[in-house]
């Protein structure tokens, strides 16, 4: 039960620092009616806009950063950019007024809860009177939008014909408001729906976190490593000995930092509390040396064995065994690290990866070795399936149930069950990299759809990796070109290549095959890299 607390606590909090940190969401505090909430908001967006301008001319000749900065996507926003240098002009003393009207505009959008709640009121109060077309049309012709300030809907609505050539697979039409100022027009319609380009879905989710994290930085070049931070455990306990008795409760971790709140204690009894007021501040800390850090594991104390006077305080007992960050993670199979982050965390470790190959497995098994010298390989098969991943080998049935087999079998069949236990451990102390150098071996299936001078977007989709955030796109407005993208933890998020027209051949641009063969290649090195499993399809450069 503490453990879903803890899960609901960390996502509810990190959906309010989107919210919270992230322009132009936390520019709603400008418009507020108390003043002290209007000042914070400029004191802390006046540190975020100097933090943005070192960071870009850091990213000049820092690629990490240059990547960071673009998946934060509001830096690039022409709305945010407009607002902070015109704060920046008032040396964010103030907000202008202009700033004010226009914010006060957008935050009373149609999108705000306000006039979502009158129209549902409007509908309710005929529902039982009018037919369903009929509550529409009261809806439009009600005050509702008028009383948010927002433009009416015209009665008039006539439809256009969209040409055939826009790939429009609709009815055929597209509904234009007469009411100019209403409508988004069908130029801009027509490319919406054509335009398919999709954001790393990352990079927003955790915006809120990324934004914070630059917000709160001391050492751009060191927010590269942050990534470190997922060695810590989520539900674990938190603490660095020379940095004094303060504690930590990790509620969750990602790329940018660990979502943590601070415990009091401990007390006599080893027990830590969680105070009140500490739960409503959670904070992000981002881990770039590991070294000095320690973890154990934390239990919720229930209210029945709790000390007298404390049933309503949130205890936790954290377990009698303390291990180095490093050495926790290696014992829980190094939770929420990638392929692409392990590699990283070997690299960063210094250790030799010649001759382990890159699969999840490998790269488990030489950092696990390295911060935990006795594992055993029954310890290392735990690790494995921890992370759903298939052991190396089956577990035996045949060693779970020995002691049973000894008391039951004749002698003779008894001695045969040894020699399979024997033969089955010889079998399991083999090398780890042995099956996965037999799995790179494996023989490549051809890709018979591909061998065609014009291709369409499915005939190309069916050689991608079956994964939720892998889309390829085209683009034909100023050039051909595709587009694929992968739900990557670090950017790049996507890649394109541009080539020439079938029906007009250009020597110095590569073919729409070599372009198409290309992005299927990227998604499946991407996709290896993450999940271990390599690129099934023969793909030549012809």
């Amino acid at each position: 039960m503490s453990d879903l607390a803890r899960r609901m606590f960390a996502m509810e909090y990190n959906s309010m620092l989107l919210y919270r940190f992230r322009p132009p969401y936390c520019f709603a505090a400008l418009v507020s009616s108390e003043a002290a909430d209007v000042s914070q908001c400029l004191d802390e967006l006046k540190t975020l806009w100097a933090k943005l301008l070192e960071a870009e001319l850091a990213a000049i000749q820092d690629k990490w950063l240059a990547n960071f900065l673009r998946s934060l996507l509001w830096p690039r926003s022409t709305f945010c950019r407009e607002v902070l240098i015109s704060l920046a002009e008032c040396n964010f003393d103030h907000v202008p007024p202009d700033i004010t009207e226009r914010l006060t505009k957008v935050f009373r959008s149609l999108a705000t809860s306000r006039v979502c709640e009158q129209a549902f009121k409007t509908l309710t109060e005929d529902a039982e009177k009018t037919s369903r077309m009929g509550r529409w049309s009261r809806l439009i012709h009600s005050d509702v939008l008028k009383m948010a300030g927002r433009t009416t809907v015209a009665p008039d609505i006539r439809h256009a014909a969209a040409a055939r050539s826009q790939g429009l697979q609709a009815n055929g039409k597209i509904s234009v408001a007469t009411d100019t100022g209403f409508s988004l027009g069908p130029e801009f319609l027509k490319k919406f729906l054509a335009d398919t380009e999709a954001f790393g879905l990352t990079s927003y989710n955790l915006g809120g976190v990324a934004t914070l994290q630059l917000l709160k930085a001391t050492n751009l070049t060191g927010m590269r490593q942050s990534y470190l931070s997922l060695m810590a455990i989520p539900g674990h306990l938190l603490w660095r000995p020379d940095l004094g008795q303060r504690g930590y409760w990790v509620l969750n971790t990602c790329v940018h930092g660990a979502l943590v709140v601070e415990l009091t204690g401990p007390d006599a009894h080893h027990r830590f509390r969680l105070e009140p007021q500490a739960a409503e501040k959670p904070e992000l800390l981002p881990i770039t040396n590991p070294g000095g850090w320690k973890a154990r594991k934390l239990t919720a104390v229930p209210p029945v064995r709790a000390p007298d006077g404390q049933q309503n305080e949130i205890i936790f007992q954290p377990d009698e065994t303390g291990y180095s960050l490093f050495g926790v993670a290696c014992r829980s199979g190094f939770p929420g690290f990638t392929l692409t982050q392990l590699t990283m965390l070997a690299d960063y470790l210094g250790l030799d990866r010649r001759g382990v190959p890159r699969l999840l497995p490998d790269l488990l098994h030489l950092l696990c070795r390295h911060g935990w010298p006795s594992m055993t390989e029954a310890d290392f098969k735990e690790i494995l399936t921890k992370r759903g991943q298939k052991p190396l080998k089956q577990a035996s049935l045949l060693q779970d149930g020995f002691d049973i087999a000894a008391e039951a079998l004749e002698p003779d069949d008894f001695a045969e069950l040894e020699e399979l236990l024997a033969d089955e451990a010889k079998e399991w102390k083999k090398p780890v990299q042995a099956k996965a150098k037999a799995k790179s071996k494996a023989r490549k299936k051809a890709a018979p759809l591909l061998n065609k001078k014009v291709l369409n977007l499915d005939e190309i989709r069916r050689y991608l990796p079956e994964v939720s955030g892998c889309n390829l796109t085209r683009e034909r407005d100023w050039h051909h070109r595709y587009k694929i993208s992968y739900p990557r933890d670090l950017p790049p998020f996507s890649f394109s290549m541009v080539f020439g027209d079938a029906g007009q051949p250009d020597s110095n641009k590569p073919t729409m095959r070599q372009a198409a063969v290309a992005c299927i290649r990227w998604a499946w090195t991407e996709h290896e890299q993450a999940t271990g499993n390599p690129c099934p399809w023969n793909l030549d450069d012809k």
